[in-house]
Formats: C-alpha cells, structure tokens, sequence
C-alpha cells in the first residue's frame, strides 16, 4: 500500500511539474510576443515607419543586435526607444533563462524517464536474483559482497539517499577513497559520482533497485519473488524484519517458489526465535557476527591483513559451499585434484551425517556430498 502511495505521489508530482513549467512557457512566449507587438506599434506611431520597419527595428533591438540602420529621430521616439530597450534587454533575458531552464529541465526528464523504462526491464528480466531489502549499512555491505562476485540482485528502500549510498558503496573507485586506502594519502575525485542521480547510478553500475516501503509485500512481487533464489532481511528494526519475514515466507508458499532462503539480521537476540518461527531459513546476530571477527582480527593480526587483502580487487578468495549434485565434474575427483585443475581448496566433506574435516588429498569426491571450499569464486 505505501509503495503504491509513493508511486502515485511521484507520477503526480511530475505531472504537476510538468504543468507548471508548461503555462511558464506559454506566459514567456506570450510576454515575448506583447513585447513585440507594442514595439512594433510604438516604432510605428511614433516614428511614422512602416509596420516592416517597425517590426525590424523591434526585433533587432530585443535580440539586442542594433545594426543601427534605423534610429528614431523625434523626442519621443527616442524616449520610447530607452525605455523600450531597458524594458526589452531585461525581459528577454528572463524569457531566454527560462526557455534554458525548461529545455535542460526536459532533456532531464527524458533520461530519467529512459533510465526507468530501462530499470523496469532489468526487474522483469531478472532470473535467480537475491533480495536485499534495506539499504542502510548492513543492506549495502550485503550488497558489495553480492556486486563483487557478480551475483545478480535488486536493492529496496523507500528512502532515496540511502539508495544512492548504497550505489554509491558498490563503485570501485568511489570505495577505494572511502574505505581501501588506509596507508595512503591519494585525492580520488568523487565529485563526477556523487553528482550523478539514483538512476544514472543504477544505470552506470547494472544494478536495479526499487524505491519503495521494503515491508511491502508488493514490493517484493515487483522485483520477481517467483523468480528469486532468495532474500535477506537487513532493516534496523527487527519489527520490520519480522513483518517482511511473514509477508515473504506467505507469498513463497502462495507462489510455490521451490529452494527459496530467507535470511534477516537482528541486534536483539530476542528476535531470532521469533523470525525462525515467522518462516526465516536463518537468522545471524549482527553483533555476535562483527564480534566474532573484530575478536580474531585482534588476536590474529596477520590473519586480519590477510582476510583485508585478499578482499582487494578483482580476484577476491571466499569460502562457500558446492553441492556436489549440482557439480558433476567434480564426482570422482580427488580433493588435490580439485584443487589443481579448479582451484578449489576442500577444507570440509559434509558426507551423509558426518563431517570431514581437513580431508586428504586422496579423498574422493562422492556425488551426493557437500564440500566447504576457499578459492576465487565469481557467482556467474
């Protein structure tokens, strides 16, 4: 409901804008046209001039050309001459703003127009996407790490500077003066970014989003839920999480979307259980997962800059899993030979209910196990 408000709020606001700006040109044209006529007339009465010279000597005198081949010669022809031309020269400058004004204002509209034709087409073509909902500063990090490995995904918030900032986050370069360069001194020009507007952004980086109420369940029907692979809930308030749990788990079930996982984040542990029972797949304590990291960051400094450094650039390792189902080239392999020929560094065998930890590197791949890895990994 409050996403269809807002939608309707922008379609009206342009609309009015656009009113507006037409009955200003109208009133431009139509000063500038009075503005003619009473020069022509003046010219005409005053000076005895003919209406084609009358006319001529008007319009050289609002474009402020004056060739200077026809000058009034009587008194008053010359007073109405200054008082004309003042008059002329002021309002013809406004008149040449505003049609600027209007046409660069236009021009606007028009790309952001095709931009959003061009964003509605994303949403539409997006096939096993992620669903970040909350573009505040879990929801764009959860957005990075989606952007990095290539993993297709639609940002929602219905506050449009979050948005930018999150957009903004996921630009190499515009990252890299922010957060990267810790040892470093370098003047990054982020200006050319900053300047740039949420759909010029989204355009730039391939990367949809909807402005829109996240606990919206229309807003998760907007960005193709039946097609998703899954969602995370990253809103502050565990409340919000909690109603986009139930709204997206019951339009799940409605849909029957197979293998779709919801996760959400919370600060309060109070919350977990209730978002299990709301229909989450999994749930992770923010402060339990920072916590956890910041405390073997510190204890094991070297660990900590290499986890930093190997996060740098294009080639990025990360941990995940592969169900050995969905890869058969690995059946039968052995854990060295993945690691030669996939590099694939096998650090768990997840095997029917046991785990093997560390296995060796004759251990041979079996087609119904989960293996946990660490390697350069892209998503598509």
């Amino acid at each position: 409901m409050l996403g269809n408000l807002i939608r309707r709020l922008t379609q009206l606001r342009l609309k009015i804008q656009y009113q507006v700006y037409g009955s200003d040109m109208v009133l431009v044209i139509a000063t500038l046209v009075i503005l003619v006529a009473i020069g022509t007339i003046g010219y005409a009465i005053l000076e005895g001039w003919g209406w084609i010279d009358a006319l001529y000597a008007t319009v050289i005198t609002v474009t402020t050309v004056g060739y200077g081949d026809l000058t009034p010669d009587s008194p008053g022809g010359r007073i109405f001459a200054i008082a004309f031309t003042l008059t002329a020269i002021g309002i013809t400058g406004y008149a040449l703003s505003a049609l600027a004004a209007f046409a660069i204002e236009r021009q606007s509209s028009l790309v952001e127009r095709r931009l959003r034709k061009r964003r509605m087409k994303q949403l539409n073509a997006l096939q096993d996407h992620m669903i970040v909902l909350g573009a505040g500063q879990m929801g764009r990090h959860i957005a990075k790490e989606f952007y990095d490995i290539n993993l297709p995904f639609v940002v929602i918030d219905n506050d449009e500077q979050r948005l930018k900032e999150t957009l903004l986050f996921l630009q190499p370069e515009y990252y890299q003066s922010l957060i990267a360069n810790y040892f470093e001194i370098r003047k990054v020009d982020t200006d050319k970014y900053e300047q740039m507007s949420l759909s010029q952004l989204s355009a730039m980086l391939d990367v949809p989003y909807v402005l829109a109420a996240p606990t919206d369940e229309q807003s998760l029907l907007t960005v193709g839920i039946e097609r998703a692979r899954g969602m995370v809930a990253a809103l502050r308030d565990e409340r919000d999480n909690l109603t986009i749990v139930v709204g997206a788990r019951a339009l799940v079930d409605q849909l029957d979307v197979k293998n779709f996982r919801i996760m959400a984040s919370v600060r309060e542990e109070q919350f977990v259980r209730k978002l299990y029972l709301a229909g989450a797949d999994s749930v992770r304590v923010v402060s339990e997962v920072t916590g956890f990291i910041m405390a073997s960051h510190v204890l094991h400094p070297d660990l900590g800059a290499w986890w930093y450094q190997i996060r740098q650039g294009e080639n990025q390792m990360r941990f995940r899993d592969f169900r050995v189902a969905d890869f058969p080239q690995f059946v039968g392999k052995t854990t060295e030979s993945l690691r030669e020929e996939f590099r694939i560094q096998v650090l768990t065998i997840k095997r029917s209910d046991d785990e093997i930890n560390l296995p060796a590197p004759n251990t041979v791949i079996q087609r119904d196990d989960i293996l946990i890895g660490l390697g350069m990994f892209s998503d598509r």
